[in-house]
């Protein structure tokens, strides 16, 4: 006794259930986080907040005292990331102490260059 054999699709076969694909792709979606990036250093202020935005921040720039301060006056943000040594108008003692006043629930992280 032999076994009738079909192709794949011919007549006779049966219908094959469609899989699922293990891993789904997912595109991220803003979380509709506000971060503020403050540095005096070009080179930093091109690269790290181009990172942030990969991980869907809307991120706002700027490079000394005086724009961060005027930003934190017309804008509200979830997060304050900021140089240390910004430059000779200020620190960054001053930016997260001004956030803190205009939003309390502000989380705020200072980076230094600085070895010391």
């Amino acid at each position: 006794m032999q076994a009738a054999v079909t192709k794949a699709g011919g007549k006779g076969a049966k219908p094959q259930a469609r899989r699922r694909p293990l891993f789904r792709r997912v595109t991220p979606q803003p979380l509709g986080k506000r971060l503020q990036f403050v540095d005096d250093e070009a080179d930093i202020r091109e690269t790290l907040p181009l990172l942030l935005q990969q991980r869907v921040f809307d991120v706002r720039v700027t490079a000394s005292v005086p724009e961060a301060l005027s930003e934190m006056r017309s804008h509200k943000f979830d997060v304050l990331v900021s140089d240390l040594n910004i430059g000779k108008d200020g620190d960054g003692f001053t930016v997260v102490q001004t956030m803190r006043r205009a939003n309390p629930n502000c989380v705020t992280v200072l980076l230094t260059g600085n070895p010391s």
